[in-house]
């Protein structure tokens, strides 16, 4: 399965020189495993390669976004490099972990057409409020699968710079956060390299599946709607502390 590995970052003066060595370390670890391609998103700027990313290359962009989206690719569906993510357009950013077998067309990734379906199903609602719209389209989307479905969604909305999260029960997602970051990432053993944070102090999120949260750059995060698992029922609540 791929590796989703975020950052929110609330004052960007605030272990600035940790940022670059931190994003090395947890994309090299999640790479080694999930080494189909690699991607981030940070800043408007969008970079995607078939192998291993330098950070180190894009220093000041990183040092200085708020919002740092990277994904680690382990193929499933659509084997060549155009379906490296995250994948981006005019409105959204998306990254996903997991396989949506309602979505596989042709040589074609299933998160490449998921996002294509959401695009349009998005841009179809007749309504100003973009938070309705994305909850609208996502709940659409997923409720509606049939066959074999596990997804870690993240969608940061370009427009409002407000970042969505959600994941059903056969994903595993971990957030780490503290006074002025937020760590999100699919592999729960990338914790250990939050120790170059020296002065953090990092405590973890138990976040629940069938939930869709709304994070925003000050840290906050709220849940805002729910989806439906065909399979079985979700647990219920949103998040708790450890």
């Amino acid at each position: 399965m791929c590796n989703l590995n975020i950052l929110v970052r609330k004052d960007l003066k605030h272990d600035a020189d940790c940022i670059v060595p931190f994003l090395q370390g947890v994309t090299g670890h999640s790479f080694a495993s999930n080494h189909d391609g690699e991607g981030f998103y940070a800043d408007g700027k969008l970079v995607r390669s078939l192998f291993k990313i330098n950070y180190f290359k894009w220093k000041k962009i990183l040092e200085g976004s708020r919002m740092i989206i990277t994904h680690q690719r382990l193929a499933t569906s659509g084997y060549t490099g155009e379906y490296t993510q995250p994948f981006m357009n005019e409105d959204f950013v998306f990254v996903h972990n997991g396989i949506m077998a309602d979505f596989i067309k042709g040589s074609h990734s299933d998160s490449w057409v998921f996002f294509k379906k959401f695009q349009a199903r998005f841009k179809k609602l007749r309504m100003r409020n973009r938070e309705k719209k994305i909850i609208l389209a996502l709940k659409g989307l997923i409720e509606e699968q049939k066959g074999y479905c596990s997804f870690s969604i993240a969608i940061l909305d370009r427009v409002t710079n407000m970042l969505y999260y959600l994941k059903n029960s056969k994903t595993k997602i971990s957030f780490f956060r503290d006074s002025n970051l937020l760590f999100i990432t699919t592999d729960n053993s990338n914790k250990n390299l939050l120790e170059l944070f020296e002065e953090s102090e990092f405590r973890e999120y138990k976040v629940q599946s069938g939930k869709i949260f709304r994070i925003d750059a000050g840290l906050g995060i709220r849940e805002i709607g729910s989806v439906r698992e065909r399979s079985g029922v979700y647990e219920s609540g949103s998040f708790h502390w450890f």
